[in-house]
């Protein structure tokens, strides 16, 4: 499948990519910061997008002539797109269950072993109950409506003929961002499986690199019917090429763990967090038998481990006075419990003991403000150290750059912004939830040079994310979380 495509949103910007392929019969994974434009070229393909916000123009023709086309038309009817926020396709006034019904086409009899393989850790009568449910904004959790439509998606793989597989197309959409790995596994597990059967054509659009690696150790035999490319920028427009798995493979074998100061612990958090009716735990091991308390020394970077779901955010947030939990930190000569009241955060804890840089840049910046704004707004604000560790991050000048809105920025160029406004605040911890997410692999490999720079500087770190093959390989000391009822 060849595509020329040029999407032009109304009264904002404009994506022409000038020759989008997608090879037949084989799973195709799509690279690219988040942001870019992968999920508006896939959704353009299968009719997705309303006339009344975009202008498209496909292959020389506009959006109603290639949606009137017949072959076009057989293809969007054979099709089947997982939206990256799985709420946008649940419907909240059908059960679970209705809507994967109406996902059969036919009856399947591999329904309940793709359930069974999505959902592993869940006894039957727990996924009958999430099956029952109401979908809502908070129930399930967004990993179990993501597995969910994944089910129908499956569901529809295995009961189309792929006679004519040139004209199917089933897209994924970011489909593991509230995955934790070994749950990712299992769905590439689960797309393989199907996909051997038949050969339908697959695209699965994801900022996930570390994703490589599970592929070519657990998927080496079916290397013929995987293509990796890329989607980057290039004179304005967007470019699709090649990417060759060997450029992540070799690059995170030589990335060495990090190695900070050695200096005395300034920063302890107590095992046994209680919070929403259930106990937190820390421990040295997976298999959580060393119990231990959440210790840090100036220098330190640590990995905090648990499957989605189980409370790292969390204790984050904990940390920061943002939820009400029964707690003890000891920060320096501070000490921090349920009774501390909020203000107190606000006046010695924020950006001088600790900050935080949150996963979604898009709830912490202002889209109105200037990249500039954003940084001189830092306390004790220094221009000149800024634009040296931003041209460290971004292949931009920081002059030109700062110019621009926050709001016409790529997923991963606001996730950039977000990550180093957090790190110029100098704090003693800086906890990073998903610091990674939404950068292409140059992205990722600045930010880890700078995580470098500022541990050597002294500055200590609390790592959370699901780039396991990364940080797993980088951070030595990792703290395993384990939650429970009380």
């Amino acid at each position: 499948m060849n595509f020329s495509i040029e999407i032009e949103i109304h009264n904002s910007t404009k994506i022409e990519i000038d020759k989008f392929t997608i090879s037949t019969k084989k799973v195709n994974f799509l690279f690219g910061e988040s942001g870019i434009g992968k999920t508006l070229i896939s959704k353009s393909l299968l009719g997705l997008l309303p006339d009344e916000k975009f202008n498209i123009t496909i292959n020389g023709e506009n959006y109603s002539e290639y949606l009137s086309n017949l072959g076009v038309r057989e293809m969007i009817s054979k099709s089947f797109y997982v939206f990256q926020e799985p709420s946008v396709h649940l419907s909240p006034v059908e059960k679970i269950e209705e809507q994967l019904e109406k996902g059969k086409i036919i009856n399947s009899p591999e329904t309940d072993l793709i359930l069974k393989n999505l959902f592993h850790e869940k006894s039957k009568k727990e996924i009958d109950d999430i099956l029952s449910i109401y979908p809502k904004p908070f129930r399930p959790s967004g990993g179990e409506k993501q597995r969910i439509l994944n089910t129908m998606a499956f569901m529809a793989i295995d009961n189309l003929s792929f006679s004519n597989a040139w004209n199917t197309l089933f897209v994924f959409d970011e489909p593991t961002g509230h995955l934790d790995t070994m749950m990712r596994n299992r769905l590439l597990d689960e797309i393989f499986r199907l996909f051997v059967k038949d050969k339908p054509t697959i695209l699965f659009i994801t900022h996930d690199y570390s994703i490589i690696g599970y592929l070519t150790k657990r998927f080496a035999k079916l290397n013929e019917f995987i293509e990796y490319s890329e989607i980057y920028r290039n004179n304005g427009k967007l470019k699709q090429r090649d990417f060759n798995p060997d450029k992540y493979l070799s690059w995170i074998k030589t990335e060495k763990p990090f190695k900070g100061k050695s200096a005395e612990k300034f920063f302890v958090l107590k095992s046994g967090v209680k919070v929403f009716g259930r106990k937190i735990e820390f421990f040295k091991d997976n298999l959580y038998k060393e119990k231990t308390d959440l210790v840090l020394r100036e220098g330190e970077i640590i990995y905090l481990k648990a499957p989605s779901g189980a409370g790292k955010t969390t204790v984050a947030k904990v940390i920061l006075g943002i939820i009400k939990a029964e707690f003890l930190i000891k920060i320096d000569e501070i000490e921090l419990n349920l009774k501390t009241p909020f203000e107190f955060y606000i006046k010695n804890i924020y950006g001088k003991k600790i900050t935080m840089a949150f996963q979604h840049a898009d709830e912490a910046l202002n889209p109105e403000l200037k990249v500039k704004e954003v940084f001189e707004s830092i306390p004790n604000f220094d221009k000149e150290k800024i634009k040296s560790e931003f041209e460290v991050v971004f292949s931009h000048p920081f002059e030109k750059f700062s110019e621009r809105k926050i709001k016409n920025l790529s997923g991963g160029e606001k996730q950039k912004i977000n990550l180093l406004r957090a790190l110029f605040l100098n704090a003693k911890l800086t906890i990073l939830d998903e610091p990674l997410y939404g950068m292409d692999l140059d992205g990722v490999k600045s930010v880890i040079k700078l995580l470098r720079k500022k541990i050597d500087e002294g500055q200590a770190f609390i790592i959370i994310s699901h780039n396991e093959d990364i940080f797993c390989r980088i951070i030595e000391r990792k703290i395993f979380l384990k939650s429970k009822l009380k």
